[in-house]
């Protein structure tokens, strides 16, 4: 019996690097705001220490901002990022689906369902965790670094 396969990653590689790319941007701009969180944390300490109670309160307003600011954006962030990601799944699934159905009957009928299925789930399931998940943390990890080395070096 034929089986009919199609190499998933190749196929939608455009579509789930657009998802990394987005991941890490926002795992990055998220850095930055606890980056900007820690510098607000330690003017309120420094404020507070000093006995300054106009600084104090102003450095305590400013944080809140920040977290607030961290809160907001992190909730909005992950939303885009989800529909994104549930949006571009099912256009991979669909152009799967599309791809089979292109063949003829007796090429489909002679393939295995449920290898059919298992491409469709599986294998697009892996690729979207690959380009979603692990290519952004790699990026975000070696972004961060950077991140804290400049953070370390201006204190």
């Amino acid at each position: 019996m034929k089986s009919i396969s199609y190499n998933v990653q190749s196929i939608f590689r455009k579509k789930l690097i657009s998802v990394g790319v987005m991941t890490a941007l926002i795992r990055l701009l998220i850095s930055i705001i606890s980056l900007a969180k820690a510098r607000g944390i330690s003017a309120l300490i420094i404020s507070a220490t000093e006995n300054d109670v106009r600084s104090t309160s102003l450095s305590a307003i400013t944080l809140l901002a920040l977290l607030l600011l961290g809160y907001v954006a992190n909730t909005y962030l992950s939303i885009i990022k989800n529909k994104h990601i549930i949006q571009n799944t099912h256009t991979c699934r669909m152009s799967i689906l599309e791809k089979v159905f292109a063949n003829k009957l007796s090429s489909i009928s002679k393939s295995r369902a449920g290898e059919l299925i298992e491409h469709i789930k599986d294998d697009l399931d892996t690729s979207i965790n690959y380009y979603a998940n692990t290519i952004p943390s790699l990026i975000c990890g070696i972004g961060q670094i950077g991140l804290y080395i400049v953070f370390l070096s201006l204190l």
